[in-house]
């Protein structure tokens, strides 16, 4: 499970995100999380402008998507 925040008030926004990725397989109908890392950015900082945050089931060439808006 994955959380991102945004909070906003006078002084600004206010954005959160955790850092943990975990992988999900089914077996006979049940399924099983495995933790794979617990230092995973979620969160990002676009052009000193704009933030950008993600959550959720997401891969890109079985690979964090991290690794992709990083470039």
């Amino acid at each position: 499970m994955s959380l991102a925040l945004a909070f906003y008030n006078h002084h600004g926004i206010i954005m959160c995100a955790d850092k943990l990725i975990t992988a999900t397989y089914n077996r006979s109908g049940i399924n099983y999380e495995i933790h794979q890392s617990s230092t995973e950015d979620k969160l990002f900082l676009i052009e000193n402008q704009y933030g950008l945050s993600y959550a959720g089931t997401a891969s890109i060439d079985n690979g964090p998507i991290s690794a992709v808006i990083e470039k």
